[in-house]
């Protein structure tokens, strides 16, 4: 079992009211790309802390949630739990309880939904895509997310 603390990672925190301001900044300068460019922006975070661990850590696959829990709640991004792992549908449907994103921004959690595809599909080698259909933002208890992996695993 992977234990986070044997990266050695070292995080950049920033406050609610800083990560606010980036992204009111973000909307008013790019207008209608702002999504694209925070979904962007959270795709490449993750992929970057992904190639960290895959780099220092021997993973295994039932792992990455874990590791994601632990990264997301150590850091005040929220709280990650898997629902399902529909292998029918060949979807997984997590929550994001207390999501900071969503807490401070007003249309969706983007950077986040970046930062989940960006770090499965650098973990697991393959296609990810994510798509938030519940936010905090928009009234929802919490933020609810389904993801796609190519090539994924039956059974």
């Amino acid at each position: 079992m992977l234990k986070c603390n044997t990266l050695r990672l070292r995080f950049l925190l920033l406050d609610e009211y800083s990560l606010k301001s980036m992204i009111e900044g973000v909307e008013r300068t790019f207008g209608s790309w702002n999504n694209s460019l925070r979904f962007y922006i959270g795709a490449f975070l993750g992929a970057g802390l992904a190639e960290k661990i895959k780099r220092t850590s021997s993973i295994m696959d039932e792992d990455v949630f874990y590791i994601m829990r632990r990264v997301y709640s150590e850091n005040g991004w929220g709280n990650l739990e898997v629902i399902t792992i529909d292998t029918i549908r060949e979807v997984i449907e997590i929550y994001l309880k207390d999501s900071i994103e969503g807490s401070i921004s007003n249309n969706g959690c983007h950077m986040t939904r970046g930062h989940i595809a960006g770090f499965l599909s650098t973990i697991l080698n393959t296609s990810v895509s994510v798509e938030e259909v519940e936010c905090i933002s928009k009234g929802a208890p919490y933020c609810k997310f389904l993801i796609k992996i190519q090539n994924f695993r039956k059974g």
